[in-house]
């Protein structure tokens, strides 16, 4: 793909990661305790496109940090499956000795 058709995939993309994170959030907390998803493209790697997902919750939800970052981790997996793009994955070679 040239580089002029993956740049509308830099808006598109981050855009459906942070609708999908929006929307798996709103079922775990009030969803009037989401001030802000931001998520950015932070690096294209040669199998990859990395992406930040910052979000910005007060009130009880604040204390609920770690639960928060794990199920964040779950969504971008599940946002990823459910519009097909696939995840690298690191590869090993096995050898027999």
């Amino acid at each position: 793909i040239g580089g002029g058709m993956l740049l509308p995939l830099f808006h598109e993309i981050p855009r459906k990661i942070a609708d999908f994170v929006t929307a798996r959030l709103a079922s775990l907390i009030d969803p009037a305790q989401i001030r802000a998803v931001d998520v950015e493209l932070t690096a294209v790697g040669a199998n990859s496109l990395d992406f930040d997902i910052d979000v910005d919750v007060e009130g009880a939800a604040a204390e609920r940090y770690e639960d928060l970052r794990d199920a964040l981790s779950r969504f971008a997996a599940q946002c990823c499956l459910q519009n097909g793009w696939r995840i690298a994955a690191p590869q090993m070679v096995l050898r027999r000795s």
